[in-house]
């Protein structure tokens, strides 16, 4: 709302592109996992952050 308020383009840009990476997120294929080894290899950092598990 702030970058809003402000009129900052390249926030709310930013922002948006944020949306839709978490939005697409669920698209992924995870039919490769089957233990949390796999899973982390395939864990999203750019969008999750470091995998905690």
């Amino acid at each position: 709302m702030r970058a809003m308020e402000i009129g900052d383009t390249s926030v709310m840009m930013a922002i948006g592109v944020k949306k839709t990476e978490l939005r697409n997120i669920t698209e992924q294929d995870l039919s490769s996992v089957t233990d949390f080894e796999s899973l982390k290899l395939l864990w999203p950092t750019s969008i999750l952050g470091n995998c905690t598990f």
